[in-house]
């Protein structure tokens, strides 16, 4: 689907009474996610609903991302849908975020609105930092009905820490200077937002995230705002498919608040729950929220072949992917064709990313190492086959390069020695063991592969030793 149709369906979906609280900017637009960490998520950057946090975080999404978010808040007194949906468009993504907060309520009816459109993209080559901008429709329905047009603005870094772990910064500005205008002739000033986030990541593991918020009264900017503090945990489980959450907001000047949820993965789809017990006068609330993505565009068409040209190779076979440290290793079988004249191994970044060319191999060359990878983290490979034209793509295989372990390493370490001391067949030995301690290891792979060859070659050269030995 390209971003024109899944704007014009948005637009068809939008009339649904889209509200936000326009008192608390950037807390109403959450997802489950966001809401089950405490609102602290400025920095994690992994949900379309972040739109509201900070616009920076949608930069990079390179499939169609279509979130909603359904919320019985304050033990019903209050209902929420929200819809957001980001496309990428070249290296950036555009962003379409929704929101929606309906007040069932006989004292005050209110009814507000906001309509919102982000455009993110990232600053570096490497996607190490992100600029977000959004603009906004903001309309009131009640005795007094009012409209108004917002600007948000954020920025987004990742830095890599140690063992591979990764510290993402991020801060953004909500409600730029935004003033109500009422049907009566009141301006009305909305309250503006500094927010900073930071989210620390422990790959497969656990995620950190605090935000801090700054709020500020524009019809009083000596009075200063209400400022308000948010931690979240994310823990992963059963090979990152389900995902438990906690969280913890503090508003200066009240009782905090706990939050937990769960978020289920499955393949495109994401499903979360967030829970906010009752605290105080303040009754219990629940959001369910759902992601769901997609490619929408469509793989170029291979250029036209010859009239003597003969049929496009097969897809090739993976039959190997390990991960060593910083690299990776990739082994295939030969395409089922005759004119095979090479080979073209493509990388992406996520599941959600687009599959970039890597390298080309020569026709005979079957397998591939891949150097210069950030440790723990996982890459997606594919290969193709070129002939008169390019195969289609093999099934990709899913590799994460990593250190080896320090009892792995150490074997390795001495399976070196002792190859160096003239000890083959102990070094073979402890190769194999290495292996065996981690068979996905390409670092192990390798070792024992070179120490194997050198092996042959001794035995050749111990059957010619007329020949000599090499030195």
């Amino acid at each position: 689907m390209k971003p024109l149709a899944l704007f014009s369906m948005i637009l068809l979906l939008a009339p649904l009474s889209l509200r936000a609280d326009f008192s608390k900017p950037g807390d109403t637009g959450i997802g489950a996610v966001g809401q089950s960490m405490g609102g602290a998520h400025s920095a994690v950057g992994s949900d379309p609903q972040d739109v509201f946090l900070n616009p920076a975080d949608l930069a990079g999404f390179q499939k169609v991302r279509l979130a909603g978010t359904y919320g019985g808040l304050f033990s019903g007194l209050e209902q929420y849908l929200g819809l957001s949906a980001v496309s990428p468009v070249d290296l950036s993504s555009l962003a379409l975020g929704f929101s929606t907060y309906r007040l069932f309520s006989t004292q005050t009816g209110d009814d507000q609105q906001t309509w919102m459109a982000s455009f993110a993209l990232p600053l570096t080559d490497s996607g190490s930092s992100d600029l977000g901008v959004s603009l906004k429709y903001l309309r009131v329905d009640d005795a007094d009905p009012a409209q108004a047009f917002g600007l948000d603005a954020g920025i987004r870094g990742s830095f890599s820490t140690y063992r591979d772990q990764t510290l993402d910064l991020a801060a953004s500005l909500l409600d730029v200077d935004t003033v109500l205008l009422h049907q009566s002739g009141l301006q009305e000033p909305l309250p503006q937002l500094y927010k900073i986030g930071l989210a620390y990541r422990v790959p497969h593991a656990v995620v950190f995230a605090l935000d801090q918020d700054f709020r500020t009264d524009l019809r009083d900017l000596g009075a200063g705002g209400q400022d308000a503090t948010h931690v979240g945990v994310e823990k992963p489980f059963w090979k990152d498919r389900l995902l438990a959450r906690l969280g913890y907001s503090s508003l200066s000047g009240s009782s905090g608040r706990l939050s937990l949820g769960l978020g289920l993965r499955w393949r495109s789809l994401k499903v979360d729950y967030a829970f906010l017990p009752s605290s105080g006068d303040v009754g219990a609330s629940h959001r369910l929220s759902l992601d769901w993505g997609w490619d929408w565009r469509v793989p170029a068409a291979p250029a036209p072949l010859s009239p003597a040209a003969s049929a496009l190779p097969a897809a090739p076979v993976i039959v190997q992917s390990l991960g060593g440290n910083g690299m990776a290793l990739l082994s295939w079988r030969e395409a089922a064709s005759t004119a095979v004249r090479a080979y073209r191994v493509y990388v992406a970044e996520g599941p959600d990313s687009a599959f970039k060319p890597l390298a080309d191999t020569t026709f005979s060359q079957t397998s591939l190492q891949i150097n210069g990878l950030p440790n723990g983290r996982d890459r997606w490979l594919r290969v193709s086959a070129l002939g008169a034209g390019e195969s289609p793509l093999s099934k990709a295989v899913v590799v994460r390069p990593e250190a080896p372990s320090d009892q792995v390493a150490g074997l390795m370490k001495r399976a070196r020695e002792e190859s160096m001391a003239g000890r083959p067949d102990l070094a073979r030995t402890l190769a194999d063991q290495a292996r065996s301690l981690d068979p996905l290891s390409a670092d192990a792979f390798l070792l024992a592969q070179r120490l194997d060859a050198l092996g042959r070659q001794e035995s050749r050269d111990a059957a010619n030793p007329s020949k000599g030995v090499a030195p």
